[in-house]
């Protein structure tokens, strides 16, 4: 506003996206996933944007985070048109798919409602919505296929994150729901628990994801504070963590293998419980 000496140009059609763990009120310890975006391709507005973009970027780097812009990176600049945006997602290639998956995800936090609408029509309507049944059975797809890569389970350590049944598969059905419900309801902590009643056949199981969720990013977010910043958990290390449960309400997850049972039970349940959601869903839509 100093260097232009006027309110800047096209603010009403400039908008920020979180992706990835921001998106879903994860705070702790996680880099930035940032989508900019503008609703036309004015050159005074992307400039304009590109500029708070670039100082947005400077002050996250200060603090210690990295600041990533997958889709930016892919089309060539901090911020984006949305008519840029939608020309890339029609390419439909296994890139752009990711790129969908995390516009779905993605929680605006600075941005008009203006700009929601226009995201809503312009992209999640026509890419997902309105073809639901192609994206759902793609994402259940890539489910099962990542499953195959990570089938292994090594002695003493664990990815909490890629396991069969782990963090990624969760957030993976969360979307499969809300593409499947075309809504723009934000994914954070409780989603299952918001929905579930729209899906009384499954209910039970959406509980026990919700319930699987908390208990694994709590063991991550543990882990990242006493250990180290990292998905893959070894079992020798846990030791810290079980003097925290000692003193807390769980006296019985005072030992390293009583916390690594836990966690593969919970895997098992989680990964049972997906399979059942996964299969109702594809008969549904």
């Amino acid at each position: 506003e100093h260097e232009y000496n006027q309110i800047p140009p096209g603010t009403d059609t400039f908008a920020i996206l979180a992706a990835g763990g921001h998106a879903r009120r994860q705070a702790y310890d996680d880099d930035y996933d940032i989508i900019a975006i503008v609703a036309h391709e004015d050159e005074q507005v992307v400039t304009h944007a590109t500029k708070i973009m670039t100082r947005i970027n400077r002050e996250i780097l200060n603090r210690g985070l990295l600041s990533h812009y997958r889709l930016g990176e892919i089309l060539g600049g901090f911020v984006n048109p949305i008519n840029q945006i939608s020309e890339y997602l029609a390419s439909d290639t296994e890139d752009s798919f990711i790129d969908l998956s995390q516009l779905l995800g993605a929680r605006m936090i600075i941005g008009s409602t203006d700009m929601e609408t226009m995201m809503h029509e312009k992209i999640l309507k026509p890419f997902i919505f309105d073809r639901k049944r192609q994206y759902i059975e793609r994402m259940i797809d890539e489910i099962y296929n990542r499953e195959k890569i990570n089938k292994e389970r090594f002695e003493g350590t664990i990815s909490l994150k890629e396991t069969r049944g782990g963090l990624r598969d969760i957030e993976a059905i969360a979307l499969v729901l809300k593409a499947y419900l075309s809504e723009s309801m934000s994914l954070s902590e409780s989603y299952f628990e918001q929905v579930k009643t729209k899906f009384p056949e499954i209910s039970e199981q959406l509980s026990i994801l919700s319930e699987s969720i908390y208990f694994l990013r709590t063991i991550r977010n543990l882990y990242r504070l006493m250990v180290s910043a990292e998905d893959k958990i070894q079992e020798h290390y846990l030791g810290r963590l079980g003097a925290v449960f000692v003193r807390g309400k769980h006296p019985e997850w005072g030992t390293p293998a009583a916390i690594m049972e836990r966690i593969h039970d919970t895997l098992d349940k989680s990964a049972a419980s997906r399979d059942i959601v996964l299969e109702h869903i594809k008969n549904q839509v």
